[in-house]
């Protein structure tokens, strides 16, 4: 079995989730922390990423995905309405889009770019994503 080091197992992302959802910190409505400001249905995704609170950390257990996770894809089509003009609507979809590229191509774009090439290769790569589906 190939080892994949970046995705965390639906496992472990689950126990993250259920972390984040008792978490005082967590805003509900957008299912982001307070504290790193992170989308945490993403950042929970990422084997390598721990809870700014350190109250789940970042772990070796993985799993090989062929595909992209069916929820990092859905999320691509969720946004893909807020950017398809090739502008995001606003800070916090442009956010989303930095953090889901990150996620499904292993990059690690700050979040916080006004860089109009980083920009435009993370529109590419959802993009791409999205054009997998028509």
């Amino acid at each position: 079995m190939k080892t994949n080091q970046f995705f965390a197992t639906e496992e472990v992302r689950n126990e993250r989730l259920a972390i984040c959802e008792s978490c005082p910190l967590l805003f509900k409505p957008t299912f982001t922390c307070r504290r790193c400001m992170c989308f945490m249905k993403i950042k929970s995704s990422i084997a390598s990423m721990k809870c700014p609170e350190n109250k789940w950390l970042a772990t070796n257990k993985i799993e090989a995905p062929e595909v992209i996770p069916q929820h990092l894809e859905e999320r691509c089509i969720v946004i893909w309405e807020d950017i398809k003009t090739g502008k995001a609507k606003n800070n916090k979809v442009k956010k989303e889009m930095i953090e889901l590229y990150n996620a499904i191509y292993k990059a690690n774009y700050l979040t916080n770019t006004n860089c109009a090439s980083c920009l435009s290769a993370c529109y590419k790569g959802i993009k791409r994503v999205i054009e997998r589906f028509n």
